[in-house]
């Protein structure tokens, strides 16, 4: 039987005062043609959404816990910084809006086109909105089957959750793009740890090569390399919506995931960071500088891919 343990863990956030923060470069810092974003660490739950399970299991199996306070630090070193509000079991800003099955919603549905069951995030309940969590092997269901919503009320969220956040970033490359000539994008997130072997610490994704120019994909996972993490390109995670609408290499618009697992920098169950936080926390404003200076001038590395 699962049992939630007690923690110091605050609840969901309130209230969000906007559907995402926004921080720009630090006064002071010198600018970087960087923006760092974190989709996946939002805590607000809206009051429309009736949890059928533990607000435990949701935070720590569909959260991003803490990848936004990781990042904290990018505005210091002149990259631009945002992150999303909402808890990604409301609307997932990572995913089209079509990944739906067509149970998802109540009918009757005229406007949104469910991908159905070719999608597999929407076919094992992770679509843009999440209706199941895993935990130790078990689908635990986040919302009941006659608590589902309209298509009314995903449009609603798609029209000020999904649609604002990817407008920013959007708006915020074009920007980079405008100032600098180059544009360096870096989609942060966290995977939870399997206790398999030969799991990877840190996955750069690319999606095989189409979001982002080989020098950008190369320089942080030899970075992580370097830093003593288990780095992978593309293996599990190439990428998703979010670095697939932003990327455009050839037209020098880089955008590059990053999947960090959990244990690198909190603790799993406690929901606490751990002592690698600091470490990481160091290390990745480091790459952010790094390829805001390589972007600037120019300077990029060509080097072999790694094994």
């Amino acid at each position: 039987m699962l049992q939630r343990l007690e923690t110091s863990t605050a609840p969901f956030m309130s209230s969000p005062d906007t559907a995402l923060e926004y921080v720009l470069p630090s006064l002071g810092s010198t600018p970087i043609p960087v923006i760092v974003d974190s989709p996946h660490s939002g805590r607000h739950m809206p009051d429309d959404w009736r949890l059928a399970c533990d607000p435990y299991f949701i935070r720590q199996r569909t959260e991003d816990c803490f990848i936004d306070a990781v990042c904290s630090g990018a505005p210091h070193i002149g990259a631009h910084f945002m992150a999303a509000q909402t808890a990604r079991a409301y609307l997932d800003v990572n995913r089209p809006v079509s990944s739906l099955m067509p149970t998802d919603l109540k009918p009757p549905v005229r406007i949104l086109k469910p991908s159905g069951a070719r999608d597999v995030n929407a076919r094992n309940g992770r679509g843009l909105y999440w209706r199941i969590c895993m935990v130790d092997g078990q689908r635990i269901p986040i919302v009941r089957d006659a608590d589902i919503p309209d298509e009314s009320a995903v449009l609603k969220r798609i029209r000020f959750l999904w649609s604002p956040y990817h407008r920013q970033l959007q708006s915020a490359l074009r920007g980079l793009l405008r100032q600098h000539g180059i544009a360096v994008h870096f989609n942060l997130h966290a995977f939870y740890p399997t206790g398999r072997k030969n799991q990877p610490e840190i996955v750069v994704g690319d999606l095989h090569g189409r979001s982002c120019a080989r020098w950008l994909t190369q320089l942080a996972a030899m970075h992580f390399v370097k830093h003593g993490y288990d780095t992978a390109i593309n293996a599990p995670y190439p990428g998703g919506e979010i670095i697939r609408l932003a990327g455009a290499p050839c037209s020098g618009l880089h955008s590059l995931q990053i999947e960090i697992r959990k244990d690198m920098y909190m603790d799993s169950v406690s929901l606490e960071p751990n002592s690698g936080f600091w470490r990481l926390k160091q290390v990745l404003e480091n790459l952010f500088l790094a390829a805001g200076r390589t972007a600037r001038t120019g300077t990029h590395i060509n080097a072999s891919s790694l094994g």
